[in-house]
């Protein structure tokens, strides 16, 4: 009973925040319809580019997956992982990240891969993408701290803080699992979780493929704050790939295990309050917040049923 109150109140959180986001968006731009304009004059040229840069983030998230798989005799095509990368993230507007459900049961009814096995595939890649999105992070802001010298604000440092931490406990988890299962009670959870550990060591000898997976995921890096950065430039908002590189990472760590669908709301608020540390008005770059969200969702929503049909004939 107490597990299913848990649940419970766990899902009426996530939907609560969700509901709670779209509200004030609706009241946003109810209130000041100019805003919404700005959608409208955004040229050809400028989606283009910002769907053309989702389609890169795509692509990098589908290199990862199909990395991620190696360890584990896993193989599956470019393509197939191009497919999986869009369907899932459709899917993950669902509550409770649906789209690692879609892509579990696919691998395990196509490729015959075990539940075990690509949790701790998910977990490992998971880690090591929170891992070189904070080291990342830790050196754009001892840049811009070395740039800007006194006139930086506290809160920076203590997202350095928190990403020096996200490191730390990121790289203890990838190399060393078998130290966070000994903390685990009951013998039971225990045994699952060092199952797992175990899972996750596979990586550990294969160097070639960590060096690989670590340079896809900058490459990855750089293509979402590259999207950030054109969706402030178009409104006139002068960031650099810097700001926007930070603002990524603070993205990427902040919201490792979120269970809010697409993060919708979160993201939004994480960009609004970091851009008040560059003295951008919070409306302004909430609609750059709303643009780099929609630029995702355009090829997500065309493309991504067309996807999930083709990966469903085949389970």
């Amino acid at each position: 009973m107490a597990t299913v109150n848990r649940k419970l109140i766990k899902s009426l959180l996530v939907w609560f925040v969700v509901a709670g986001f779209v509200a004030f968006v609706i009241s946003f731009f109810s209130t000041n319809p100019e805003r919404f304009v700005q959608f409208y004059s955004l040229s050809l040229g400028e989606i283009f580019v910002l769907v053309g840069l989702s389609l890169l983030v795509f692509l990098g998230l589908a290199i990862q997956m199909k990395l991620m798989l190696v360890p584990y005799g896993t193989q599956i095509s470019l393509t197939v992982a191009y497919q999986l990368a869009v369907a899932n993230n459709l899917l993950n507007y669902l509550p409770l990240k649906s789209g690692i459900l879609g892509k579990g049961l696919y691998l395990k009814v196509r490729h015959g891969m075990t539940m075990g096995n690509f949790l701790a595939a998910l977990t490992a890649s998971q880690l090591l993408w929170t891992l070189v999105s904070a080291v990342i992070g830790l050196v754009v802001i001892s840049v811009i701290v070395a740039i800007t010298e006194s006139s930086v604000d506290g809160m920076v440092y203590l997202l350095a803080a928190l990403m020096a931490g996200a490191v730390i406990c990121s790289f203890i988890l990838f190399y060393y699992p078998l130290v966070f299962v000994q903390l685990i009670p009951g013998n039971r959870l225990k045994s699952f979780f060092k199952q797992c550990a175990e899972a996750i060591s596979i990586w550990h000898p294969n160097s070639r493929l960590l060096w690989w997976y670590v340079a896809t995921s900058c490459g990855l890096f750089l293509s979402f704050a590259l999207k950030i950065w054109f969706s402030f430039r178009i409104l006139g908002l002068e960031i650099s790939i810097l700001e926007a590189c930070f603002f990524q990472a603070c993205i990427a760590v902040g919201f490792t295990f979120s269970l809010v669908p697409g993060n919708l709301g979160l993201k939004e608020g994480v960009l609004v309050g970091l851009s008040a540390l560059f003295q951008i008005d919070a409306e302004s770059a909430l609609v750059a917040a709303l643009i780099d969200r929609t630029a995702i969702l355009l090829p997500t929503l065309v493309l991504g049923p067309m996807f999930l049909q083709r990966l469903g004939r085949n389970i």
